[in-house]
């Protein structure tokens, strides 16, 4: 099997479980522990096999390292101090915490996500920029569409339990902060990535400007969908509605852009 069959069929099986959750939580049925570790493993599967291909191993693997260490460290420093984000704290239903403050799982969602949101940045920033100019806007509005996944993700996840806010604010009862928490987090993360990638072997030559990238729109598309149908089967109509607005436009953005170019 091809890297790109196995992508695909990796894929097909994120949007499978995914479905399955969906129409779970819409029976009211429980939540399954299983489920919730196997759907972020498939994506993480789907990250590194096109990663591997596109950026090339010795950078993904610099990339992943950097995400699980940066955001474990910033999410476990926000839980003992409300330093970052705000003031919160996870329940058990994600499993394990490290320290007993973050789920293990975590950094492995930022991670799924984070890669999928750099892709995207770097089809939307003009590549006529390059060198600290690319590395910061790239980093900036990666950090942006990751952020708008949040604007979903996050009250549904409050609502059904699985990390509660101490002191609740006026985005559905989530903090402002904790929003510039999740873009910091993301812009330093990547203008990392970036900027050490400058020392380590490229990916092939070819690979940057036409790997096809979008598998990770998709995927990027099937975890945001997720998350706002789930919030409308919970009635969060709003968060739903902001995420698709926000994500859409980034989906949709990023589309354009890589088709033009597979177009020149």
């Amino acid at each position: 099997m091809t890297r790109k069959q196995s992508l695909t069929f990796l894929l097909v099986l994120y949007a499978v479980l995914s479905a399955y959750m969906l129409i779970r939580a819409g029976l009211g049925l429980p939540f399954r522990m299983w489920s919730g570790f196997v759907h972020p493993m498939l994506a993480l599967s789907c990250v590194l096999i096109h990663s591997s291909g596109r950026e090339g191993g010795r950078r993904t693997l610099v990339f992943a390292v950097l995400v699980i260490v940066v955001t474990l460290a910033a999410e476990s420093l926000g839980v003992a101090t409300g330093l970052i984000f705000g003031s919160y704290h996870y329940t058990d239903r994600f499993g394990p915490l490290f320290l007993g403050l973050v789920p293990f799982v975590i950094p492995l969602v930022w991670l799924n996500m984070m890669y999928p949101s750099y892709v995207i940045a770097g089809w939307i920033v003009p590549r006529t920029s390059d060198g600290r100019q690319r590395i910061l806007g790239v980093a900036a509005l990666g950090g942006l569409v990751l952020t708008s996944w949040d604007l979903a993700v996050d009250p549904g996840m409050v609502y059904k339990g699985h990390w509660i806010w101490d002191t609740p604010g006026g985005y559905f009862g989530i903090p402002w902060s904790n929003f510039l928490g999740w873009w910091l987090t993301a812009f330093v993360t990547l203008a990392l990535y970036l900027w050490i990638s400058q020392w380590i072997s490229p990916a092939r030559p070819a690979a940057t400007e036409t790997a096809d990238d979008r598998p990770m729109l998709i995927m990027y598309a099937l975890t945001g969908l997720n998350s706002i149908i789930g919030d409308f089967l919970i009635g969060l109509g709003g968060p739903a509605l902001a995420g698709l607005g926000a994500m859409g436009v980034w989906t949709i953005w990023g589309w354009v852009r890589l088709s033009r170019h597979s177009t020149e």
